[in-house]
């Protein structure tokens, strides 16, 4: 957050802006529709124009490793307080925009995967490890997370796609268009809630990919409710909590003490996650050795 708020920002907004207009063809839909399609339409250009490298890098770290950023896609406008640094350098190439895209967010994810493990081992039992052995565990975990941000890009391309050949049925701010733009965030909506706690696995128990993302879903499944409930208060406390943060980034130290709140609220919630996460499969585990037969005694 730091680094977005004080570096210059590289803007990809360009890269957009041309295919926004035509993306979203209100010229025959109903009144009704075309209302909705123009506000759909104010609300994409505000997001677009917000887009940089940086804030593409935050927010794909905070959804694949949830890694806590405020101004990850920043709508506030926030300029760099040293005259020097506050411009924007816009990205005209595609290719060159994902040429520092790619090495940083897996540098980021290197990052985030220090951070995670060091709030693993405040959640996991107490052991008596030598000093450097969070360090495999670190390079375990980002390599996992590579593998993990990759089956999520190839979902998201997957929605994509299905956007992209419902757009060429008719415009998106239509009744089909809506109809598929809602089947679709649906979709994600499911997708993102089963895959919860597959950074708590790959952390807390070192699983495989596979293996956490069957630890996740097989969690919902046998907790479904209250699993939902955590999910709900995660989001509602990290959303909720980020319209105080922002409301305090008027004055250079209100975007410090913001940044500082939302990373000790982030972090927290994580740990919590990881918490209920262990808690829940030790439960298990324990029902699972209660239910296995005993041998007889011959």
């Amino acid at each position: 957050d730091l680094s977005l708020w004080l570096l210059p920002r590289l803007s990809v907004s360009s890269l957009f802006r041309f295919s926004l207009n035509g993306f979203i063809d209100t010229s025959d839909a109903t009144p009704d529709a075309a209302a909705s399609a123009e506000q759909m339409r104010l609300a994409a250009a505000q997001f677009i124009e917000s887009l940089n490298i940086l804030g593409l890098v935050a927010s794909a770290l905070n959804s694949v490793a949830r890694l806590p950023s405020l101004l990850a896609l920043d709508t506030l406008d926030l300029h760099s307080p040293i005259n020097a640094l506050a411009f924007t350098i816009p990205i005209e190439s595609g290719v060159f925009a994902l040429f520092l895209l790619v090495p940083l967010f897996f540098l980021g994810l290197l990052l985030a995967a220090v951070y995670i493990e060091a709030v693993a081992q405040g959640v996991r039992p107490l052991e008596n490890a030598p000093r450097l052995a969070w360090l495999p565990r670190v390079g375990t975990l980002w390599l996992r997370l590579i593998v993990f941000s990759l089956v999520l890009g190839a979902i998201l391309f997957a929605l994509g796609l299905v956007v992209l050949i419902a757009q060429s049925f008719g415009p998106l701010g239509g009744e089909i268009g809506s109809f598929i733009l809602g089947i679709v965030a649906v979709g994600w909506f499911w997708i993102a809630i089963y895959l919860f706690f597959t950074v708590s696995a790959l952390a807390l128990n070192q699983a495989g990919l596979v293996e956490a993302i069957r630890r996740s879903i097989f969690l919902f499944r046998a907790h479904f409710w209250s699993a939902i409930v955590l999910v709900v208060l995660v989001v509602f406390l990290d959303r909720g909590l980020s319209l105080l943060w922002h409301g305090l980034t008027v004055t250079p130290v209100g975007v410090i003490l913001a940044i500082a709140a939302n990373a000790y609220i982030g972090t927290s919630l994580l740990a919590a996650t990881m918490v209920f996460y262990q808690d829940r499969m030790i439960w298990m585990e324990k029902i699972r050795a209660r239910a296995r037969p005993v041998g007889r005694v011959k």
